[in-house]
């Protein structure tokens, strides 16, 4: 799957350039916190040629770095660039999650479609739940390709597979795949690192900073545009919407009717409608799936 996306993304592309973006970030605001998020994910270099590192924290972040020759600094510990031009990641591009949306598409017809229909979530699993337990060379691809054959068991991706693909789809990669393009579905996690410690819930993981949200919002953007996506689905949780925003940020439309200040800044103009549902881990019911039923059907609820 590695090969399909360096031919279909490469170098220059917006989606690469994306990656780059967030691969390279400086430490400043995104590393804060008792168990700070892991930078590893995020790669715009094409191939897989390189040696894949063990999976520990500190040799993925000398991977990553190419500092081989003093002791890491705790920055460089959690995978952020700010004084090596390195642009790797684990991910094919992005994380295996995102990756395995687009890789559907990839294979079926060889492109992203214009009008997609994001969903996004909040973050990736803590290092320590996922690479540190795989066995697998290239983890990314194989991540994503488990994906695709509906090898999950997460509460969050088993209860948005079940709502956007019914029941009986583990197991089952053509039907997966079939629906995803059918749908024109991709997915994002608004926080695009691994988060930190060791709990995939909560505010445990993610950075102290006040602002980081904010910084994250552009990274969402700059994904739609690059996609030509239509509509948004936060399905992320609280936190990540508590950033300050400026502009008019006000076309929001959800099953929940929104008032007061925009809860994020102005989307790109190929978005033309935001929607707002609760982050999957915490739906009670069939209220929450039937919310993004009735979205994807193009009957939002009120």
């Amino acid at each position: 799957m590695r090969q399909l996306f360096d031919t279909l993304i490469p170098a220059g592309s917006q989606l690469r350039d994306l990656a780059e973006e967030i691969c390279c970030l400086s430490p400043n605001l995104f590393h804060t916190g008792n168990h700070p998020p892991f930078n590893f994910l995020a790669n715009s270099e094409l191939g897989a040629a390189w040696h894949p590192p063990q999976y520990s924290p500190s040799d993925i972040a000398i991977w990553k770095s190419n500092y081989v020759d003093r002791p890491l600094l705790p920055a460089e510990n959690n995978g952020f660039i700010y004084q090596s031009p390195t642009r790797r990641g684990l991910a094919m591009i992005f994380d295996p999650l995102v990756d395995a949306f687009i890789g559907a598409h990839l294979k079926s017809s060889s492109s992203i479609p214009s009008g997609c229909t994001i969903i996004v979530l909040s973050d990736y699993f803590p290092l320590h739940l996922s690479v540190s337990s795989s066995t697998c060379g290239d983890w990314s691809s194989c991540e994503s390709t488990q994906v695709l054959q509906g090898n999950v068991n997460d509460p969050t991706t088993t209860r948005l597979f079940n709502t956007l693909f019914g029941s009986g789809w583990k197991g089952q990669a053509s039907r997966i795949s079939a629906e995803i393009c059918r749908q024109k579905l991709l997915v994002w996690n608004f926080l695009p690192m691994f988060r930190g410690g060791n709990s995939a819930m909560g505010l445990t993981g993610l950075p102290t900073s006040p602002h980081w949200q904010a910084l994250c919002w552009p990274f969402l953007w700059n994904f739609a545009a690059a996609v030509g996506a239509s509509r948004i689905i936060l399905a992320c949780s609280k936190i990540c919407l508590k950033a300050s925003s400026t502009g008019p940020g006000n076309i929001i439309t959800s099953s929940k009717p929104h008032s007061g200040p925009p809860l994020f800044p102005s989307p790109p103009k190929c978005v033309t409608k935001v929607y707002r549902i609760n982050h999957p881990y915490s739906w009670i019911g069939n209220t929450d799936a039937a919310s993004l039923k009735s979205i994807l059907s193009g009957d939002p609820c009120s």
